[in-house]
C-alpha cells in the first residue's frame, strides 16, 4: 500500500418511484462504457451535495431533490491514464423532478431507467453493485417501495 490519499469525488443516485417500486437512472461511463451513477470532482465553492446535483445534470440530464441525510461513502475504480485508479465517492440520493432531452454529455453517454432489481443485473462491477445494494437497504428506499 502506497499510503497515497485517495481522490474524493461526489456522485448522485437519481431515483423515482414507478409502479410502487424504486427505479434508478444509470449512465454509461465515458471510457469503459459500464453502467454507473453520475459522479465527478468538486468545483470551486461547491458543497458535496451541489457537486452531486451538478454531475447529475451534466452526465444524465436530470435535476431534483438531493437527500442530504442519505449518503453512501465508498471506493470505486475509475479509468486513469495508467489503468484503474481507486477513488472515494460520496453518493447522494436524488429524487428526480425534471429530466431534460438535451444535456451537456448527451453525445458521450447513454442513460437508462431501471428497477433496482434490474440495475443489479445491469451493473457488471462489484463497486457499483455494492452502491446499489447499500442504496436498496436504506430505510427510506424500503418505505418508498412499500408506499
Amino acid at each position: 500500500m502506497s499510503g497515497k490519499e485517495l481522490k474524493q469525488l461526489y456522485g448522485v443516485i437519481p431515483y423515482k418511484v414507478k409502479d410502487d417500486s424504486v427505479w434508478v437512472l444509470m449512465v454509461t461511463s465515458q471510457t469503459r462504457r459500464r453502467w454507473i451513477f453520475p459522479n465527478g470532482n468538486l468545483e470551486q465553492d461547491e458543497t458535496g451535495a451541489q457537486a452531486a446535483a451538478r454531475e447529475g445534470f451534466e452526465e444524465a440530464g436530470v435535476k431534483g431533490s438531493i437527500e442530504k441525510k442519505h449518503t453512501i461513502n465508498t471506493i470505486i475504480g475509475k479509468s486513469a491514464p495508467d489503468g484503474i485508479e481507486n477513488v472515494k465517492v460520496e453518493f447522494f440520493a436524488m429524487e428526480v423532478l425534471k429530466q431534460a432531452e438535451k444535456w451537456p454529455e448527451k453525445s458521450q453517454r447513454k442513460r437508462k431507467w431501471v428497477s433496482l432489481d434490474a440495475a443489479k443485473d445491469l451493473v457488471r462491477d462489484d463497486d457499483f453493485r455494492n452502491v446499489l445494494n447499500r442504496f436498496s437497504k436504506q430505510k427510506f428506499v424500503a418505505r418508498l417501495s412499500a408506499a
